[in-house]
């Protein structure tokens, strides 16, 4: 299976081992925007078969992620307005604080070849500088871990950049996704087939349901495990109806 693991650019930017002081909180409403992104891609790419962990600033200090192997690291940011336009990008660590910089380069250009693609935000990959190419987070990874951070666009820049970003994020959703999806020859297509399966089987067990709640006789467990069976399929058709919108 891909592991993926996807962090929100400053979220929980508190005390931190390597300053022992608080990082920056981001550029203006810059930390929800990362948290949301990176819960709804997330969920966008469990549904298509990855394995995905989520993570925060603090990250560096989490064994759960320093110790693992990951097949893409994501770091989710966006820009603050100090250019006089709008534009993102997306960028790979130094060679020298990556051992698979290959890697981290080839899916790089796949993200921003999709991304700018899809969300029609300007790719501005000068932009790229020592602050994300000497990323704190890129010394703490595995060797074996490619690496990658998108700056999504500048976020408060009126009206282009700062309209997507905030009021089109299911587009801006489509982009990472269908770039780590192509990265790794995954199909992107959404899950109609699933989403009309699960529709399927609720129906089965909602008919099933009011069938025995009409016999007399039927126990009550019987009952308690369908209501159970039930509350999972609705659970299931709403996240993937989520995902579908």
């Amino acid at each position: 299976m891909i592991k993926i693991c996807l962090q929100a650019g400053h979220e929980n930017c508190q005390y931190n081992s390597i300053t022992a002081l608080r990082r920056s909180t981001g550029a203006p409403n810059e930390m929800s925007f990362n948290i949301d992104i990176r819960n709804k891609v997330a969920e966008a790419l469990r549904l298509r078969g990855f394995e995905v962990v989520t993570t925060d600033a603090n990250a560096n200090d989490d064994k759960n992620i320093t110790d693992q192997d990951f097949n893409l690291f994501l770091s989710i940011h966006y820009d603050a307005d100090i250019y006089g336009t709008g534009g993102g990008f997306v960028d790979y660590p130094d060679p020298s604080v990556d051992k698979v910089t290959q890697e981290s380069q080839r899916i790089v250009k796949v993200i921003e070849e999709q991304y700018f693609s899809v969300t029609k935000i300007s790719d501005k990959p000068l932009r790229r500088n020592a602050n994300t190419k000497f990323y704190y987070m890129w010394k703490f990874l595995t060797e074996k871990t490619p690496c990658a951070l998108i700056e999504c666009g500048v976020g408060m820049h009126v009206p282009d950049d700062h309209t997507m970003l905030h009021f089109n994020r299911d587009i801006v959703v489509q982009g990472i996704v269908q770039g780590i999806c192509k990265a790794f020859e995954v199909t992107y297509e959404k899950p109609v087939d699933q989403c009309i399966e699960v529709k399927q089987k609720l129906a089965q067990m909602q008919e099933a349901y009011t069938l025995l709640t009409k016999d007399g006789e039927v126990k009550q467990k019987k009952l308690n495990d369908i209501k159970d069976s039930l509350t999972t399929l609705q659970t299931m058709l709403l996240d993937t109806l989520d995902i579908l919108k």
